[in-house]
Order: C-alpha cells, then sequence, then structure tokens
C-alpha cells in the first residue's frame, strides 16, 4: 500500500480500470454473439444487471448516497451510455 495517497494510482481508480478493461476484452471477444442471438444477449443482460445491482447496494450501503439519489444517478448514467452505444452500432452497421 502507498502511504502518501498523492504518489501513485488510488486503489478505487485501479479497480474501476481493471473493471472496465474486462468488461470491454468480454464484449470484443463475444459482440458477435451477444448481437446475433437472442438468448446470449438477453443472459448476458441479466448478468450485468446483477452486477450492477451488486455495485450499487455496495454504494448505498457504504452510506456514500441516499438510496433514490444512488438509484436515479445509476438509471440516468445506464440510459445516457445505452443511447451512446446504440448510436455507435448503428453506425457501425451503416
Amino acid at each position: 500500500m502507498i502511504d502518501d495517497p498523492t504518489k501513485g494510482l488510488r486503489f478505487e481508480a485501479a479497480a474501476s480500470l481493471i473493471l472496465k478493461d474486462t468488461l470491454v476484452q468480454y464484449f470484443h471477444t463475444f459482440a458477435h454473439y451477444i448481437r446475433a442471438d437472442r438468448r446470449a444477449g438477453r443472459d448476458c443482460t441479466a448478468a450485468m444487471i446483477d452486477g450492477l445491482a451488486g455495485v450499487t447496494a455496495l454504494v448505498i450501503a457504504g452510506g456514500h448516497a441516499p438510496k433514490e439519489e444512488v438509484l436515479e444517478s445509476t438509471i440516468a448514467k445506464l440510459r445516457e451510455a445505452v443511447d451512446r452505444d446504440l448510436r455507435y452500432q448503428k453506425a457501425k452497421l451503416s
């Protein structure tokens, strides 16, 4: 552990970067199947929702913000991300 938090990467930042990299690699590997197969898409979506719910519950349990505030923020960010990625997928297929 780093004694001086101003030096090096914080644990929280490192954890989120590793998670994002893992998800990107997963989607690059399985994107064709998720897009082409309804069951794969449904099952993958369900697994991601379970993971998102777990992280959201940890944030709420940690007292970082009230439940309603965390849920509203999460839903807003999810909508923005879906819209962004949907535009990308449509442009990619054009």
